[in-house]
């Protein structure tokens, strides 16, 4: 049975943050329970499938959540589909679910049962319906929202490899292939874009809609085409794209072709509207149709030429001579061309790895530091005593810093440590990165002794540790939360090969 029960994680996280933003003010220790429309179901004429609303959490502390209920008005789906379903009482259109209490404590985002809802698509029919759907409990702040019962035709379309070779800071003309693969003509096709590294050049065509702001470095299009793909039809369409100086390793990301879903045309650019060559115009009634079993483009859409490294520099301070607390203040500052920036794991690009002087201990580790365990990796020995790490970007002549609390217990100016950057988590160089191992290591040293590493860089401390905070925010605030839609692309962001 062919159907899908779509979970798109980006707009997900895109409509919690807008419920967030719009919902009313409440107290720290107040849960939150919203209903976003992240979840849809589609099905082909005839089909049946189980799904049901999105429901968002959000709370601080720990308790439990009582008295939930959501009702559901299924008027909207009369003539396309039918809604059964065991754990609700029906009145008339209105479903009302009582939901079992929530129990969550700090940090734990629980999952919300769900009742059980069956939607069986009519025959020879075709469309979309928005449900209403609310939630309301005993104590806990509720929104609205809607829920998605799409019944389309299904359609299929062809992926063709495709080189679009580009050096960083070039613009160059993307070749983007289309093809019905199918046996059912396509109306009004829909591409979805998600590139790393790369953007736009130019005013964004009238039909397409950008989901981020500009300069993000994440481009993600959505361009709907007034197009008709007959059975075996082909064509390749062009776009121009701009590659960032500062892109990393490689232009990450594809495109995805969709089934017209029934929505209106979002298109806000300003620039010419972007065409299918040799396709011609739909017709203005058109099926709403949907791809169940597609599949996105098997590659990277460009690939850099040259270019697409950085260079990582080691940063440190110098110690007091003489015995008693200090501050050590350690660094990577990054000298470009490339920008680090975190993957979608949430770890680290890359880490600092100290190696201290005899006569100096750490009194405490700050957060993000961590000494190794003698085993890992299948090894004893490592760059440094501990490693720094944050999971923050690190522009273009900015730096990732650590102050680590330190005892001088003895001074011996000929004693000497040492920072080293361009590592991973293991103590691994980061050569696929990091263009210059030259200035990966820089010594740590008492002030009046061998010399370290900020009379090396003509840094001082405050400046190591104010850069690092401006880092540091820069990667807290950037919107990292971004999931690919079902059909799109798994990359998350930049992984060590």
């Amino acid at each position: 049975m062919k159907h899908t029960l779509h979970r798109l994680g980006a707009a997900c996280a895109l409509t919690a943050f807008v419920v967030g933003a719009a919902a009313p003010a409440y107290a720290a220790e107040q849960p939150r329970l919203a209903v976003a429309d992240w979840n849809e179901v589609s099905l082909a004429p005839g089909e049946t499938a189980a799904g049901g609303p999105g429901l968002y959490f959000d709370g601080e502390g720990s308790g439990t959540i009582t008295g939930l209920v959501m009702t559901v008005d299924i008027g909207a789906a009369a003539g396309l589909a039918e809604i059964t379903t065991d754990d609700c009482d029906r009145s008339g259109t209105i479903l009302t679910c009582a939901l079992n209490d929530v129990r969550y404590t700090e940090g734990d985002y629980p999952s919300i049962d769900q009742p059980h809802l069956e939607f069986t698509a009519l025959t020879g029919v075709n469309g979309v319906a928005k449900l209403p759907v609310t939630i309301a409990a005993d104590n806990a702040t509720t929104t609205g929202g809607t829920f998605t019962v799409r019944v389309a035709e299904t359609v299929e379309f062809g992926y063709e490899e495709v080189t679009n070779p580009g050096a960083p800071g070039q613009t160059i003309d993307v070749k983007i292939p289309v093809a019905n693969g199918g046996d059912t003509t396509i109306y009004n096709p829909v591409l979805n874009m998600e590139i790393d590294g790369a953007a736009p050049a130019g005013p964004l065509p009238a039909n397409c809609v950008s989901h981020l702001s500009a300069g993000s470095y994440r481009a993600w299009l959505t361009c709907r085409f007034d197009a008709v793909l007959k059975p075996g039809a082909s064509s390749t369409l062009t776009m121009p794209w701009t590659i960032r100086t500062d892109v990393l390793r490689q232009v990450y990301g594809g495109f995805t072709w969709e089934g017209n879903d029934g929505e209106a045309p979002t298109g806000n650019g300003t620039g010419p509207a972007l065409t299918i060559p040799g396709a011609p115009k739909a017709p203005a009634e058109v099926p709403v149709q949907h791809v169940f079993d597609g599949a996105s483009y098997p590659g990277d859409l460009i690939t850099l030429t040259s270019g697409g490294k950085t260079d990582l520099v080691a940063v440190s301070s110098t110690l007091p001579a003489k015995t008693g607390a200090a501050t050590l203040t350690v660094a990577v500052r990054n000298d470009g061309p490339g920008m680090l920036w975190p993957g979608g794991g949430g770890e680290p690009m890359t880490y600092v790895w100290v190696k201290l002087p005899k006569g100096v201990t750490v009194t405490s580790l700050p957060d993000g530091c961590a000494k190794p365990n003698p085993g890992d990796f299948g090894k004893d020995v490592f760059p440094g005593d501990f490693r720094c790490g944050k999971t923050v970007d690190i522009e273009v002549g900015e730096s990732m810093s650590f102050e680590i609390p330190v005892q001088v217990t003895a001074v011996d100016l000929a004693a000497e440590g040492a920072v080293i950057v361009a590592r991973d988590f293991g103590g691994e160089p980061q050569s696929h990165i990091d263009s210059n191992a030259g200035n990966d290591r820089t010594p740590i040293a008492f002030e009046g002794g061998n010399g370290g590493g900020l009379a090396q860089t003509g840094t001082t401390a405050g400046l190591v540790a104010a850069v690092g905070a401006v880092a540091l925010l820069a990667g807290f605030v950037a919107f990292r939360a971004f999931r690919r839609r079902a059909n799109t692309t798994g990359y998350y962001g930049p992984a060590d090969e």
